[in-house]
């Protein structure tokens, strides 16, 4: 996989939290946009805000070829499909690139992310240890003022911890997502090879016949 570059960390305002950057958004390609006729791409509304994920349902590919769909249902899934078109659609390479460039930027989005969120975390720990330092060596007036602003810091640090383990959730299911991509690209190579001797056994009988029909 490529370098992952981090944005850099912003310091959180005293006594206040950091807004919640929220989860990488992802980009609904359209028919017009991936260059197909509208039956490589195939969106309805996603009833949840759930994270996507890629699943791959394999099956026999035998003589068929096959096309790339995304569908945006609940849940989200590449699907592997097979058709009985004889023949290869152009789309279907399409449609596998532009899956593959969409979930690596949104795998890099999510690591650019979580750097900077476990930097301002380090910062708001050593913040709380000060402030405990100040604590034990102040009067109760000073205590009191100083206890107020401990507890904020406690729930920021919590609401930056969240973030982090939602980040780490993404990172993970983004990976897994790029290795199913790695191994359809396999498939589809394979794909190809297949094609190229099917279409060169076709020319070699048509020839035959051709050749047949003159004597």
């Amino acid at each position: 996989m490529g370098s992952r570059s981090a944005s850099s960390s912003t310091s959180p305002t005293r006594g206040g939290r950091t807004p919640s950057s929220g989860a990488a958004s992802t980009r609904k390609p359209s028919a017009a946009s991936s260059g197909t006729s509208g039956s490589a791409w195939t969106s309805t509304a996603s009833r949840s805000s759930s994270p996507d994920f890629v699943g791959l349902r394999k099956n026999s590919l035998e003589d068929y070829f096959f096309s790339c769909r995304m569908p945006y249902s609940e849940p989200r899934s590449l699907v592997l499909e097979l058709t009985e078109h004889k023949r290869l659609r152009s789309s279907s390479l399409l449609s596998l690139e532009m899956v593959a460039v969409e979930l690596v930027q949104k795998l890099a989005s999510v690591i650019s992310k979580l750097v900077p969120a476990n930097r301002e975390k380090e910062v708001l720990c050593e913040e709380n240890k000060q402030l405990r330092w100040k604590i034990e060596n102040l009067d109760a007036e000073a205590i009191a003022d100083l206890e107020g602003e401990v507890k904020e810091l406690n729930l920021a640090l919590m609401d930056k911890q969240r973030e982090i383990e939602e980040l780490k959730k993404y990172e993970e299911e983004g990976e897994e997502m790029v290795k199913a991509l790695e191994e359809l690209d396999v498939e589809n190579k394979e794909l190809k090879t297949q094609i190229g001797q099917m279409a060169t056994k076709c020319c070699d009988t048509t020839h035959l016949r051709c050749t047949a029909k003159r004597r």
